[in-house]
């Protein structure tokens, strides 16, 4: 049997808000953003991630990484994304500034956790 990319692809799990999922399922977002913590660490190109609604866990999508962005920011990683995609694909609102997205990214991300760990942007494409 050959060793190909796909057979050492995994699967990772994350829960999202209704509205994120909803928007991921549609394919209108493209990029999902997380603190790049050990557990994200392991993510990679060509892996897949099963994103859960977390009102209803019954329903998932599943996505393939097509390319990763790490930086040491929600800002500095915003600013390298929003050069290829819209606040819209980020799941933003489309009129929303860099630093309307960074601020709502605190609702649910410490600052502290941030600079310890930096942040990823999965670019994710439709299975």
């Amino acid at each position: 049997m050959k060793d190909t990319k796909e057979d050492m692809s995994k699967t990772f799990v994350m829960h999202l808000s209704d509205d994120m999922f909803d928007a991921i399922a549609a394919g209108t977002k493209v990029v999902e953003t997380r603190l790049f913590d050990e557990k994200r660490k392991l993510v990679g190109v060509d892996d897949y991630i099963e994103f859960v609604k977390e009102s209803n866990k019954s329903q998932r999508v599943i996505r393939r990484v097509v390319e990763r962005v790490i930086g040491k920011s929600f800002e500095e990683v915003f600013g390298i994304i929003l050069l290829r995609f819209s606040p819209k694909q980020l799941g933003s609102p489309d009129d929303s500034s860099l630093n309307s997205m960074v601020k709502a990214m605190y609702k649910y991300y410490d600052r502290d956790k941030e600079l310890q760990h930096g942040v990823i942007s999965f670019i994710i494409d439709v299975v």
